[in-house]
């Protein structure tokens, strides 16, 4: 019998982009004082714009982050990892970035701080 998934949410309210980073990876930090998430795409993700359809982030490929760099400076809604190794992070207008598994590498990894340290996670392999 297949185990259902199940999903942990964080309400990132009060908190926007401040910060985007690319090497290998691509980070997107959302800061405060007060409380801070780091989340850290380290393989292919999805991210779903506002203006619809869903495009493939490719971190070690620059030329495919474009679209994704429109995230900086916005609010964020929320972040939510699953059972199954996926995340997603909402911003408040609506566009996400979202991960799954990969089978080689940890595709994701996350760490909070304050009120999001729970928040801290590292996705399995496969």
């Amino acid at each position: 019998m297949k185990e259902q998934e199940s999903w942990r949410e964080w309400d990132l309210s009060g908190l926007s982009v401040t910060q985007l980073r690319l090497d290998y990876a691509f980070s997107v930090h959302l800061w405060t004082l007060d409380r801070d998430l780091l989340v850290r795409f380290g393989t292919p993700f999805k991210f779903r714009p506002t203006s619809g359809g869903t495009l493939e982030i490719d971190p070690e490929n620059p030329s495919t982050v474009v679209p994704a760099l429109s995230v900086l400076h916005q609010p964020a809604a929320s972040f939510r990892v699953s059972s199954a190794d996926r995340c997603a992070l909402q911003l408040a207008d609506g566009s996400e970035l979202s991960s799954e598994p990969h089978p080689e590498y940890e595709s994701w990894e996350s760490e909070g701080s304050g009120d999001l340290e729970s928040a801290s996670w590292l996705a399995r392999i496969g």
